[in-house]
């Protein structure tokens, strides 16, 4: 803004000593021509309109221009006549005093508008040369003043086109120099944002699938100090069953690291991962069902991922807090959607709460653009429902 304004203010200071040399130029073409004294009548009235007519020039260069088109026409018709009586008074030696006008009728008014009333000060120019000459014209002076109103003009819709070139391309750079601060701050926040996105992820992996296994290995070691000292043998499977789930927790972990690095993905069919969640269940004590209805496909890896740790992630849940008997799983494939559903027998809840494993849960899900509900009671279990599209 700042630039702009200076090229302005260049601009009107460049106008105002053109204004000024010009009017100078056709008086001192008048006093070199020696027609009048210097101190008769007429001269000291051309001169007091000379020093009016750029008085009043300089004040529209640089000062705002009148508000309204009525004033801009009256200082056009007040300048206009100071420019007609000096021309003249200085009997056609000051013709150079009309040029600043026409300039400045070009440069406060519309292109078409401009050219008519210019056209206007030409003809009403001549009229005033008429009477000066007694109506014999100098039709090679007509025509020098015809080319020379032309030229200035042109010129001066050149140069109005030329500022407004640099107004606008000043006003451009603001624009672009806003935009570069503008997408310096957003990346700052995107940068951000995917570092909080990528702790939001780890944190989910960690819950859902160490923090699964973990939950297990605890559960079978609780079982095995229950009969430590009456049943051997099932003290043998709780610690075996522990074993395979210590393995399976570090074959997880693995996947999980793995899944940070690049696209996650299962190493066998989403039907047959969940199945093998149900066994730990059912080594824990508890009916587990499990239905996969419809046509079998696979879906992107995302998706088959997220519904395996949704699966996971439920099961946990019922596992840890619900003190259900049974629990039942189905995965149905639609035409373009798949839906898993957890449902138990538990003790339920009036109003679910969402810890972070039902919170990483609908993070995960939203992220491929999925939905989560939940359905629940007090005594009447716990029902949760995921829909993917695919």
């Amino acid at each position: 803004m700042a630039v702009h304004q200076s090229s302005e203010i260049l601009m009107r200071r460049n106008g105002g000593l053109v204004f000024v040399i010009t009017i100078i130029v056709a008086y001192a073409q008048w006093l070199s021509s020696g027609i009048h004294p210097i101190s008769s009548t007429r001269a000291i009235v051309l001169l007091i309109l000379g020093a009016a007519y750029m008085v009043l020039g300089m004040i529209l260069i640089n000062a705002d221009m009148p508000k309204t088109r009525n004033g801009l026409y009256v200082y056009i018709a007040i300048q206009v006549l100071f420019a007609l009586a000096i021309i003249y008074l200085g009997e056609g030696k000051t013709l150079l005093a009309i040029f600043p006008i026409v300039s400045q009728v070009v440069i406060i008014l519309p292109r078409w508008e401009s050219w008519i009333l210019n056209g206007v000060i030409y003809i009403s120019l001549l009229f005033v040369l008429n009477i000066w000459a007694n109506g014999s014209f100098n039709w090679l002076l007509v025509l020098g003043l015809f080319c020379g109103m032309i030229f200035v003009i042109l010129f001066s819709q050149i140069v109005l086109s030329e500022q407004v070139i640099r107004g606008e391309v000043e006003r451009l750079n603001v624009e672009l120099s806003m935009a570069n601060k503008k997408l310096h701050d957003y990346s700052v926040k995107v940068e951000e944002l995917a570092t909080l996105s990528e702790r939001n992820r780890l944190a989910r992996e960690i819950h859902d699938g160490l923090g699964h296994y973990l939950t297990a290995i605890n559960m079978q070691l609780k079982a095995a100090q229950a009969v430590l000292d009456q049943d051997h043998p099932r003290v043998m499977d709780a610690l075996v069953n522990g074993q395979n789930l210590t393995e399976e927790a570090l074959s997880d972990v693995r996947n999980s690291i793995a899944t940070l690095r690049g696209e996650p993905s299962l190493s066998q069919p989403l039907p047959d991962a969940i199945a093998t969640l149900l066994v730990e269940c059912r080594a824990e004590g508890l009916v587990a069902e499990f239905k996969s209805l419809g046509d079998y496909r696979r879906l992107t890896p995302q998706a088959d991922f997220s519904l395996y740790r949704a699966a996971q992630e439920a099961l946990t849940n019922v596992r840890k807090h619900a003190l259900a008997s049974r629990v039942d799983v189905s995965l149905l494939y639609e035409a373009e959607k798949v839906c898993l559903k957890v449902c138990d027998n538990g003790i339920g809840a009036e109003k679910p709460e969402d810890g972070f494993g039902l919170i990483g849960l609908r993070e995960r899900v939203q992220i491929i653009h999925g939905h989560v509900s939940i359905r629940t009671g007090i005594q009447q279990g716990f029902c949760i429902e995921v829909e993917l599209p695919g």
